[in-house]
């Protein structure tokens, strides 16, 4: 299940709750991932699929803006949407921002089956794209379970609604 947390909700349950919380996340994957971490399949489907960059070996990509795409670069130049995608896969004890997803990683994120995130504002809503998940949302005074993606939307507008 992935968990979902409002800013505000770990703020007032940080003495409670005994999580870790990765406020940066392209930090977090430069410093606990690259050349620490082993990159899976999974892992080369999502930077194929978020970033549309090859898999080039080791911690490296081909570059989608070389003309031939046979520049070798980092890891480190994919995008903070990719990076939390990897980082929630492979640490999912460590909640991580999804404010800085763009839509097709968040559409990504969103999928994961079991991790944590928390966000700033109201999540962003993934438009046009089937998601099935199951979603547990930390938003009020006790955490809510969606069995769907459409239903974790309305009970997000509902806590709109109420504030």
């Amino acid at each position: 299940m992935l968990e979902l947390y409002s800013q505000e909700y770990l703020y007032r349950n940080k003495d409670k709750l005994n999580l870790r919380i990765a406020r940066y996340n392209d930090s977090w994957f430069n410093a606990y991932y690259m050349n620490k971490m082993p990159v899976t399949d999974a892992v080369k489907h999502m930077i194929q699929t978020i970033d549309g960059v090859q898999y080039a070996g080791g911690y490296n990509i081909l570059s989608k803006y070389d003309e031939n795409r046979q520049q070798i670069i980092s890891m480190m130049n994919l995008s903070t949407g990719c990076k939390t995608v990897i980082n929630c896969m492979t640490f999912p004890e460590v909640i991580f921002s999804m404010d800085e997803c763009g839509e097709n990683a968040l559409s990504e994120l969103l999928k994961i089956p079991n991790g944590k995130l928390y966000f700033n504002s109201v999540p962003m809503i993934v438009w046009g794209q089937p998601i099935c998940n199951s979603y547990r949302l930390f938003i009020g005074n006790e955490p809510k379970d969606f069995a769907d993606y459409d239903s974790l939307c309305e009970g997000v507008q509902e806590w709109l609604y109420s504030l």
